[in-house]
């Protein structure tokens, strides 16, 4: 499970957040990991934009009780 992805606004755009991510699944494929998932925002186009290009978009959307 990948949590909390963020890049310095002064780098986006530059493949850094890509290349974050080729990464944690590069390790995740040598500790022989079943899957490599994250949540966004549904509103997080920016970061939708990218994650549509590198992964497949399953249709969840996650719902929290408080308790």
């Amino acid at each position: 499970y990948l949590q909390d992805l963020f890049t310095d606004e002064a780098v986006r755009g530059r493949g850094v957040a890509r290349a974050l991510i080729e990464q944690v699944a590069v390790v995740s494929r040598e500790r022989q990991a079943a899957r490599l998932y994250w949540l966004t925002q549904e509103t997080n186009r920016t970061a939708r934009t990218l994650y549509d290009k590198v992964a497949q978009f399953k249709g969840f959307i996650r719902y929290d009780l408080p308790l």
